[in-house]
């Protein structure tokens, strides 16, 4: 396009806009202008109460989400309670009986040293038995075993080594 077209064409937008406003401003319609009027009026009371239902919707919806959190966060404290009671257990027993059956398994034994608190794996201890050879020398009978043992202490001593 050329320059007096752009120009044409500004000039076009400029009337355009003149013209709207002019309407806008001078329209004869004052019926119009009443109706615009009163209907925001009912407009505005209508939304005041949806504002109010969704408020209280929204404070009902706050209030059972700040209940389901406290509830949340007491079980947690509850659950941290019972652990540290358990920790506090696990720390009184420095020591614990363990009976062993006739031809009772060596994985059956490491499960009851692990209940016991004796060794951190079952199946760990398992394998050094294996590996280590004590496993087929266990003896039925009822032993002490101490936290402060090592693993080849608590063979030699269900084995009847030491």
């Amino acid at each position: 396009m050329t320059r007096e077209a752009y120009r044409w064409l500004g000039i076009g937008f400029l009337v355009a806009a003149l013209f709207v406003l002019g309407f806008k401003l001078f329209g004869n319609d004052a019926t119009a202008g009443s109706k615009k009027e009163a209907a925001p009026e009912t407009k505005t009371a209508a939304q005041t109460k949806e504002q109010a239902d969704w408020k209280k919707k929204y404070e009902d919806l706050l209030a059972e989400t700040e209940t389901a959190k406290l509830e949340k966060e007491d079980k947690a404290e509850e659950e941290t309670k019972k652990e540290a009671s358990k920790k506090d257990d696990k720390k009184e027993t420095d020591s614990a009986d363990i009976s062993i059956g006739s031809g009772e398994p060596a994985s059956d034994v490491a499960k009851k040293l692990k209940e016991s608190g004796m060794i951190s794996d079952a199946e760990y201890f398992t394998e050094f038995l294996r590996n280590n050879g004590y496993e087929k020398f266990i003896r039925n009978g009822t032993y002490t075993i101490k936290k402060s043992m090592n693993l080849d202490d608590i063979a030699k001593t269900i084995t009847g080594q030491q």
